[in-house]
């Protein structure tokens, strides 16, 4: 397969609706573009269809109507291969009964990037030692994924998803285990190798402090559609914010990076 022409779109979005049940329709046409190279996010609240989409742009879920587009051809005529060399997913509820160590779930990612009967090359360690470092999980390589708490398992699913060395990233609430320290080094992680890379990554989040932080753009829903898409200035004012989700929110630039802070409003509290 050739590579696609940098100015054409990675992955595309076109009139998707869905419903998991009938009369209770949960994506409304929505219609988005994303290119190699950028980093977006897709924001609203709870029930909107975040993860909905995620799915359909991974192929796990057929959308009642519309379509997606990967690299020009629908995303349901690439076998199981070919998509994974493509874009990795990773979801945000992470299940871990297999018996398998953290190593071995790295390792699993690599396998899409060599034949079926080939053994791991140096390159091939090297990039998953690296991924390893990286997400900060090298110390507990040898343990059983099934031992680890929810945020360790997170970790270990992105660098399972980095090691595929995919054109597209998508990432479903990826810090939603993770305390502060963590949650910082894995999108340091996340910038960094999107940097080195070229590649894409969109991510499904609830937190748009973060969104708005890293992401030179953000696709705000509301109802199961486009309420804004755009860059963070642009999409996440206090008026948009209020009418996605119906509540109050104070915004301001850094003096320190520029970039926009976004407070909730709080109740004055009752004594």
């Amino acid at each position: 397969m050739g590579r696609m022409n940098c100015n054409e779109d990675l992955i595309a979005a076109i009139n998707i609706t869905f419903a998991y049940q009938p009369g209770k329709q949960i994506l409304n046409g929505v219609n988005f573009q994303l290119k190699k190279g950028s980093v977006a996010a897709i924001v609203g609240p709870n029930g909107v269809g975040k993860s909905t989409i995620l799915k359909i742009l991974c192929g796990y879920l057929k959308p009642a109507s519309g379509e997606v587009l990967l690299e020009g051809k629908p995303i349901q005529s690439y076998d199981n291969l070919e998509r994974s060399r493509l874009v990795a997913a990773v979801p945000q509820n992470i299940y871990a009964p297999i018996p398998f160590t953290v190593e071995q779930i790295v390792k699993m990612g690599r396998l899409a990037r060599i034949s079926r009967f080939s053994r791991l090359t140096r390159d091939d360690k090297d990039v998953i030692a690296r991924t390893m470092h990286d997400l900060n999980i090298a110390d507990f390589a040898r343990r059983a994924i099934g031992e680890l708490s929810g945020g360790e398992r997170q970790r270990v699913m992105i660098a399972t998803a980095l090691a595929q060395e995919p054109d597209l990233l998508l990432l479903d609430e990826p810090t939603s285990h993770l305390d502060i320290g963590n949650s910082a080094r894995v999108i340091k992680a996340l910038i960094n190798w999107q940097r080195k890379k070229g590649s894409s990554i969109l991510i499904v989040t609830h937190d748009v402090q973060m969104a708005a932080r890293v992401c030179e753009r953000i696709i705000l829903l509301k109802d199961g559609n486009v309420l804004g898409d755009g860059n963070p200035h642009d999409v996440l004012t206090q008026e948009a914010l209020f009418q996605a989700y119906g509540h109050g929110v104070s915004s301001f630039i850094s003096p320190k990076d520029g970039l926009p802070v976004i407070l909730p409003d709080l109740p004055d509290a009752e004594y």
